[in-house]
């Protein structure tokens, strides 16, 4: 079997022989944040804007990466040209690095991994046909950052109740936010409504919503729990997927139960724009 290739603090290296100390502080404090993307017709999807973001989930965890995104742009395409896939998925990790006591770390020395996996496109075809989800009563620790702390997603996965569900719908105090790793949109009629406080604005959301512009009336607010049973059409935002129509919430089936028209004309707008960046 072939070696997969990831980069690590400076390095291209087999990925079975990447490994951080015990002593880093993300590891021992989850004090990190990470980035996720995926690549289409082999390129990587709205890079600059992945960066951007992680740019800001690091200053917001106060760690300095020193490596320009130029740079991370040349490992990014030296690793997915070295790993061979013919679609990938890109996740950059940085942690505040080793710790000499659990708590203090030097946000200049960094810890930085990059690993590359092949896109499942037999995944990306089933979540377009379109999803059931579960809803929970969460909100995310710092929705708005990638952090790395995604225990209650994990956690949850593995219960009865998420079998056969897609993800889970995060939900508090009578109001929706978002799923553990994606946005979440309905239309009532043709108006789009989608969360706009406690979620993290994800790329592929702000994509999606340029693309309805001038298309859809457009209400970015407060989605309350008992409007999923208004809702014609509902569908995620998601990096690996795109658009992933939703079927089913819990026992609710949302409309007929069948993709709508609506979210079908925003899956080809997506799509074409895909294609062409």
């Amino acid at each position: 079997m072939a070696h997969k290739y990831a980069y690590l603090n400076g390095t291209i290296v087999p990925r079975q022989q990447a490994s951080i100390s015990v002593d880093d502080i993300g590891l021992l404090r989850g004090l990190g944040v990470f980035d996720f993307i995926e690549t289409v017709n082999g390129r990587p999807f709205l890079l600059t804007e992945h960066l951007l973001r992680l740019r800001g989930s690091l200053s917001y965890a106060n760690i300095h990466l020193s490596l320009t995104d130029n740079e991370l742009n040349n490992i990014i395409f030296d690793l997915i040209q070295k790993n061979g896939f013919k679609e990938s998925t890109i996740k950059i990790v940085v942690t505040g690095g080793k710790t000499p006591d659990g708590k203090s770390y030097d946000k200049n020395s960094p810890t930085i991994f990059i690993l590359i996996d092949e896109l499942s496109l037999a995944s990306v075809k089933m979540a377009e046909s379109g999803v059931k989800l579960i809803t929970l009563e969460y909100i995310r620790e710092i929705p708005e950052v990638k952090v790395l702390n995604y225990f209650m997603f994990i956690k949850t996965k593995h219960t009865p109740q998420a079998q056969g569900a897609f993800n889970v719908l995060y939900k508090k105090a009578g109001l929706i936010t978002e799923c553990a790793t994606c946005n979440f949109f309905i239309f009532k009629g043709n108006k789009l409504i989608t969360p706009q406080r406690n979620i993290l604005k994800g790329i592929t959301r702000d994509c999606v919503l340029k693309l309805a512009q001038g298309i859809f009336p457009i209400e970015l607010r407060d989605v309350q729990v008992e409007e999923l049973k208004e809702a014609t059409e509902s569908f995620l935002t998601v990096t690996s997927v795109g658009i992933a129509p939703v079927l089913q919430i819990d026992n609710l089936v949302i409309g007929n139960g069948k993709i709508g028209s609506n979210t079908h004309k925003l899956m080809q707008l997506f799509h074409d724009f895909a294609a062409k960046n």
